[in-house]
Protein backbone atom coordinates (compact mmCIF):
# COMPACT_ATOMS: atom_id res chain seq x y z
CA UNK A 1 0.00 0.00 0.00
CA UNK A 2 0.95 3.39 -1.06
CA UNK A 3 -0.09 6.77 0.61
CA UNK A 4 0.41 9.88 -1.33
CA UNK A 5 2.65 12.88 0.40
CA UNK A 6 1.80 15.42 -2.21
CA UNK A 7 -1.51 16.38 -3.58
CA UNK A 8 -3.05 16.07 -0.17
CA UNK A 9 -6.56 18.39 0.42
CA UNK A 10 -6.70 20.74 3.61
CA UNK A 11 -11.11 20.40 3.79
CA UNK A 12 -12.82 22.35 6.15
CA UNK A 13 -16.05 21.73 7.79
CA UNK A 14 -18.51 24.69 6.31
CA UNK A 15 -22.65 23.78 7.80
CA UNK A 16 -21.78 20.03 7.96
CA UNK A 17 -19.73 19.90 4.44
CA UNK A 18 -16.40 18.86 4.28
CA UNK A 19 -14.87 21.88 2.01
CA UNK A 20 -11.86 21.70 -0.08
CA UNK A 21 -9.92 24.72 0.57
CA UNK A 22 -6.37 24.03 -0.23
CA UNK A 23 -5.03 21.49 -2.75
CA UNK A 24 -1.27 22.08 -2.80
CA UNK A 25 0.61 21.70 -6.33
CA UNK A 26 1.80 18.13 -6.93
CA UNK A 27 5.49 16.81 -7.22
CA UNK A 28 6.62 13.33 -8.94
CA UNK A 29 7.70 10.66 -6.38
CA UNK A 30 6.05 11.70 -3.57
CA UNK A 31 4.52 8.19 -2.24
CA UNK A 32 5.49 6.10 0.96
CA UNK A 33 5.10 2.80 1.02
CA UNK A 34 3.16 1.27 4.30
CA UNK A 35 3.18 -2.23 5.13
CA UNK A 36 0.15 -4.38 6.75
CA UNK A 37 -0.09 -2.39 10.68
CA UNK A 38 2.17 0.44 10.17
CA UNK A 39 1.33 3.76 10.58
CA UNK A 40 3.03 6.98 9.21
CA UNK A 41 2.95 10.64 10.37
CA UNK A 42 3.17 13.12 8.12
CA UNK A 43 4.00 16.83 8.66
CA UNK A 44 1.57 18.88 6.87
CA UNK A 45 2.46 22.81 5.69
CA UNK A 46 -0.61 24.90 4.48
CA UNK A 47 0.83 27.88 2.59
CA UNK A 48 -1.12 30.34 0.67
CA UNK A 49 -1.33 34.18 -0.75
CA UNK A 50 -3.19 37.23 -0.63
CA UNK A 51 -1.22 38.70 -3.36
CA UNK A 52 -0.76 37.12 -6.86
CA UNK A 53 1.73 34.56 -5.74
CA UNK A 54 0.46 30.79 -5.87
CA UNK A 55 -1.33 29.11 -4.07
CA UNK A 56 -3.81 31.80 -3.87
CA UNK A 57 -5.59 32.22 -0.07
CA UNK A 58 -9.39 30.65 -0.39
CA UNK A 59 -11.02 33.09 1.60
CA UNK A 60 -13.10 30.12 3.05
CA UNK A 61 -9.71 29.01 5.28
CA UNK A 62 -10.42 30.84 8.50
CA UNK A 63 -10.52 28.79 12.27
CA UNK A 64 -12.65 25.37 12.17
CA UNK A 65 -12.59 22.12 12.43
CA UNK A 66 -10.45 20.50 9.18
CA UNK A 67 -9.15 17.54 7.88
CA UNK A 68 -6.30 16.53 5.70
CA UNK A 69 -7.42 14.02 2.66
CA UNK A 70 -4.61 12.09 1.46
CA UNK A 71 -4.37 9.45 -1.97
CA UNK A 72 -4.34 5.48 -0.23
CA UNK A 73 -3.10 3.30 -3.54
CA UNK A 74 -2.40 -0.47 -3.55
CA UNK A 75 0.76 -1.38 -5.40
CA UNK A 76 2.08 -4.33 -7.69
CA UNK A 77 4.58 -6.77 -6.94
CA UNK A 78 7.38 -4.45 -8.30
CA UNK A 79 6.52 -2.16 -6.11
CA UNK A 80 4.65 0.02 -8.46
CA UNK A 81 1.34 2.45 -7.30
CA UNK A 82 -1.52 0.90 -9.09
CA UNK A 83 -3.05 4.31 -9.60
CA UNK A 84 -6.53 2.97 -10.59
CA UNK A 85 -7.26 1.45 -7.58
CA UNK A 86 -6.65 4.29 -5.23
CA UNK A 87 -9.27 6.23 -3.21
CA UNK A 88 -9.40 9.22 -0.54
CA UNK A 89 -8.77 8.62 2.65
CA UNK A 90 -9.28 11.37 5.50
CA UNK A 91 -7.49 12.34 8.52
CA UNK A 92 -8.94 12.25 11.81
CA UNK A 93 -10.62 16.05 12.28
CA UNK A 94 -8.84 18.67 13.67
CA UNK A 95 -9.47 22.05 15.63
CA UNK A 96 -7.25 25.40 13.51
CA UNK A 97 -7.77 28.07 16.09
Amino acid sequence: MFVALCGMEAQRDIEGTWTTVFTPARFSNCLAALGPGDSIVVPVRITAYTNHTLPKLDPRMKPGRYRIVFGVFNGDPEGRPAATIGQAEPSTPFILK
